[in-house]
């Protein structure tokens, strides 16, 4: 019964932390983008 339970709450918990979980992930998509951006252009200046 207390396993049943415990396999209930779980996806009742999970809709409402992959909602919250997707806004870092963008801004970490974001971030890691930028480095490479910014990476890239070091990169290019130093060869020039």
């Amino acid at each position: 019964m207390i396993e049943e339970g415990e396999i209930i709450e779980i996806p009742v918990e999970n809709p409402t932390y992959f909602t919250n979980a997707k806004q870092p992930d963008i801004g970490i998509i974001v971030l890691s983008f930028t480095v490479v951006l910014l990476v890239l252009a070091f990169y290019i200046k130093n060869r020039h």
